[in-house]
């Protein structure tokens, strides 16, 4: 008994000690170089474009994690000779133009240019690196209806190895960073005593994957857009919201297949259910699947 009350006496101490402070922000950056001469490299954020011709690398912080847009543009002589990006290396690889990357820490990619036109080949994107999925969190641990200093408490214990009893891990991640660790019981001790009145707003990721879809051929049944952002789907990428927004797939505009030719319609698939628009709330993580259907005028191909 004397052993729990030192331990209860100790979590108050460390709570008081970190009222008035945060944990320091993860270190999330994007390093972009590039090899060969080439033009510029243009990286966007949300709307925001940073683009360099002299300096490079170019260098961009991030306060938490973020999807980043990279454009490679090639640089014509007055000759007509020319400078071609040719692939990505580092945390980007492969040889997609644009190409998305999520930044969730410290990444480093290379631009690599030839000079002239170089013979296409086709270099294989590896398959995304997994990232942490983060716990919701609520902060009631025990599931006893409220948030107080007993929860605060029992994630001490977890986070020590101790087992406690009645512990919902899925409510104990109050800051949203994948671990449940001796700041979410911190975070809850300050709300307990009234010092903070909201726990940090967690992320959600939204993965979208694409199967079937042919570069080569005509996309006629219109084109896949998500909102937010407000933009097209290119490939494969993920979407990082707050918890709780609703985020619009769909189907925009058509143009009529040339006859007598292969062309491609896209639709989506989310939740085993297909169609041309879905509307998903993003309570927790989820995935929707972009699928290209390839036809021979007016036959499907197989």
């Amino acid at each position: 008994m004397k052993k729990i009350i030192f331990f209860v006496l100790s979590l108050f101490t460390l709570s008081v000690l970190a009222f008035s402070q945060s944990p320091p922000p993860p270190d999330y950056s994007l390093s972009v170089d590039k090899q060969g001469v080439g033009d510029t490299v243009t990286i966007t954020i949300e709307s925001a474009t940073v683009n360099s011709t002299n300096q490079y690398p170019i260098f961009v912080g991030f306060s938490e994690p973020a999807m980043v847009t990279l454009t490679a543009n090639d640089h014509e002589y007055s000759d007509g000779a020319r400078d071609v990006f040719v692939r990505w290396e580092g945390d980007l690889t492969g040889n997609e133009n644009p190409a998305t990357l999520y930044i969730d820490g410290q990444k480093t990619v290379t631009a690599l240019y030839v000079h002239g036109d170089p013979t296409p080949t086709t270099i294989p994107t590896p398959a995304p690196t997994p990232f942490p999925t983060p716990i919701s969190g609520t902060g009631d641990v025990n599931t006893d209806g409220s948030i107080d200093i007993i929860d605060a408490y029992l994630i001490a214990q977890y986070y020590a190895g101790l087992n406690p009893l009645n512990f919902q891990e899925s409510n104990a991640d109050v800051d949203c960073n994948g671990t449940i660790d001796i700041i979410d019981a911190l975070i809850v001790a300050q709300y307990y005593v009234g010092l903070i009145t909201l726990f940090p707003e967690c992320q959600q990721i939204l993965t979208v994957e694409v199967e079937g879809k042919d570069p080569a051929l005509p996309n006629c049944d219109g084109i896949p857009r998500i909102a937010p952002p407000g933009e097209n789907i290119t490939g494969a990428t993920r979407f990082s919201y707050n918890q709780g927004t609703e985020v619009h797939v769909f189907i925009l505009g058509s143009t009529p297949p040339p006859p007598g030719t292969p062309w491609q319609s896209a639709s989506f698939e989310f939740e085993g259910e297909t169609g041309n628009e879905f509307y998903i709330e993003m309570d927790t993580d989820k995935t929707v699947k972009v699928i290209f259907t390839t036809y021979l005028n007016p036959t499907p191909v197989p």
